[in-house]
């Protein structure tokens, strides 16, 4: 460092000699005081001392910050995020080429000695230099801001906005008095400008990244942030949300497969599974779609997509099964905006469309095994098949009456056709036949006597002929059984106190 600053060839070394050596006494035994000092001399001569410092802090911040990607922090992309005409850096921190390395517009800044960005953001050592870092984390939200307006697609600033945003805005330091920062994320596009943004980039497993800053982190940051008045700012924005969601609901013809999709989202199953990814979403609606096109509201489950339209010759992304949707701010504010018909107006969920969801699981669930049914286990980690098990039941108990369930489900030798599920057997099994039992009781009045529910676990079409039935109790309903094959349960299964006779009043 001392070398480099005595070479430069904008000073005369010797004087820059004369300078180190009286730096400091010999005598003062602080760690890195003699450096401090060096560094100390070297800003002093520094022209434009506030705008380095700010590039300097900025480059700081997103140096230190694992999560972005290396592409984000080169020199030519720094500039454009600061709003610099290109070729600025290099004269901003001509002055400190001893120390930073700006030369090369393809690279990040260089720092030439660790000890550099710690001295500045180091009160006791930088002194007047000191960079502090809430207020740079507020300079870069007010740059990540300016990225998301704009929306440079050719560029990858948006995915540094739209990734580091609300982390520089919980780190900026008091936000309760910050009006211009307030008055900007108010006006912020934010879920106007992410379906234009993410869709771009969604075919590279880096998409995943983008998840830290969708619209529903977004949301759950301004209902619980520092800001004066955050519910109004919260409520400003979710309405924004909420008119996406419309939008998007409205683009898609009514139909069995989005009535199902759409009371799932809404019933809160999703979050009652561990893991569900997007995969599964996508495998369980070929599936269910039948063999005809059908259009799936990725949008319910995941800020990473619009809709999808599913055809035999559609291949989603690998990824897609490493992209857990439980869990996530975006999905609970689905849920939320589903359930109240002020928000989501013709689209909200209510008894007529868990009735409807009710008609097109069972039908599924009847549907003789074929190769568009069957999904490999080993594709999704087996979660479809749980999934199922716990939507089956739920949007059944949310029904209400329907002379094709009614007839349906009282048929005798009454047969499913689905696989079993890998955990909590007994328990899902129990669950379903108790569902199925009671909706019988309370629209019919009463259940086939004696009442059973043939369960065909064969992923191919077979000849029931072929098998002896045997009942399960449920000591058999045991997890991972890993063998395919045909029984039935009945009322044997249901805990002790529940009254196997039934009665309309049930």
């Amino acid at each position: 460092t001392v070398i480099r600053y005595v070479s430069s060839p904008r000073h005369n070394p010797l004087y820059r000699l004369k300078a180190i050596q009286g730096l400091l006494p010999l005598n003062d035994d602080r760690p890195y005081a003699q450096l401090d000092a060096l560094y100390i001399n070297i800003l002093s001569e520094v022209g434009d001392i506030k705008a380095v410092l700010q590039t300097l802090g900025v480059a700081i911040l997103l140096t230190k910050n694992e999560d972005i990607f290396i592409q984000y922090l080169v020199v030519y992309y720094l500039e454009k995020f600061m709003q610099l005409s290109p070729g600025t850096l290099p004269l901003l921190l001509v002055d400190l080429l001893s120390i930073v390395d700006a030369s090369d517009n393809r690279e990040p800044i260089k720092f030439l000695h660790a000890s550099f960005p710690d001295f500045l953001i180091d009160p006791t050592r930088s002194r007047q230099f000191f960079i502090d870092p809430s207020k740079m984390h507020e300079t870069a939200a007010h740059f990540c801001i300016l990225a998301i307006e704009s929306l440079d697609m050719a560029t990858p600033l948006p995915g540094l906005a739209y990734g580091t945003l609300l982390k520089h805005l919980r780190l900026a330091g008091p936000l309760h008095d910050n009006t211009a920062l307030r008055e900007k994320i108010s006006s912020v596009p934010y879920v106007q400008h992410w379906t234009t943004f993410v869709l771009t980039f969604r075919g590279d497993s880096s998409s995943l990244n983008y998840l830290v800053g969708d619209p529903g982190m977004f949301l759950e940051f301004l209902q619980t942030s520092e800001f004066s008045e955050p519910e109004e700012l919260y409520l400003h924005h979710r309405g924004i949300f909420d008119q996406r969601l419309r939008t998007s609901l409205a683009l898609i013809p009514l139909s069995p497969h989005l009535t199902f999709w759409s009371a799932v989202s809404a019933s809160r199953i999703l979050e009652s599974n561990k893991y569900v990814s997007l995969g599964t979403i996508f495998a369980l609606s070929d599936a269910l779609a039948a063999d005809v096109p059908a259009s799936v509201p990725g949008f319910l489950f995941s800020a990473l997509f619009n809709q999808i339209e599913l055809r035999s010759e559609w291949v989603q992304p690998p990824w897609f099964s490493l992209c857990h949707i439980t869990g996530t701010p975006y999905l609970r504010m689905v849920t939320e905006f589903l359930n109240d018909p002020l928000r989501a107006g013709p689209h909200t969920v209510d008894q007529s469309m868990y009735t409807a969801a009710a008609v097109f699981v069972v039908e599924f669930a009847v549907k003789a095994w074929n190769s568009t049914k069957h999904v490999p286990r080993y594709l999704y980690e087996h979660t479809h098949w749980d999934f199922i098990w716990d939507a089956f039941p739920f949007v059944l108990s949310k029904a209400g009456y329907s002379a094709e369930l009614v007839n349906t489900l009282g048929k005798p030798n009454l047969t499913f056709n689905l696989e079993t599920p890998d955990t909590n057997v007994h328990h899902r099994v129990q669950t379903l036949f108790g569902a199925v039992r009671n909706y019988l009781l309370k629209f019919k009045g009463s259940s086939p006597s004696p009442f059973k529910i043939i369960i065909d676990c064969t992923p191919y079409p077979t000849d029931s002929s072929d098998y002896v039935i045997n009942r399960f109790t449920a000591a058999d309903l045991t997890d991972y059984q890993g063998q395919w094959r045909v029984f039935y349960v009945d009322e044997s299964i249901l805990p002790s106190d529940v009254d196997t006779q039934g009665s309309a009043r049930q």
